[in-house]
């Protein structure tokens, strides 16, 4: 390397990032255990007890991520007098 050169650095990066803004327990369905269902219609029959799904949610939920990547290049010269950062 030359006198006037002093400085020489290669920087690279990689990172995951993560979106937990997924409201709580909207990848699991909601069940009402106090349904009643009635048989036989209108004529005053007895109701029986039962549960039921109040809401279907998506299977595929999942937390969002994001990669990315970065290189950088750090150059010294003249005493470090003069200097590129990217």
């Amino acid at each position: 390397m030359p006198d006037w050169w002093n400085t020489a650095k290669i920087r690279a990066g990689y990172g995951q990032l993560g979106n937990n803004t997924i409201g709580v327990y909207e990848f699991a369905q909601t069940i009402n255990p106090y349904a009643s269902y009635g048989f036989g219609g209108a004529d005053g029959t007895p109701y029986t007890s039962g549960s039921s799904v109040i809401n279907i949610v998506d299977p595929d939920i999942k937390w969002e991520d994001t990669e990315s990547t970065n290189v950088g290049v750090d150059l010294g010269m003249f005493n470090n007098r003069l200097q590129f950062l990217s």
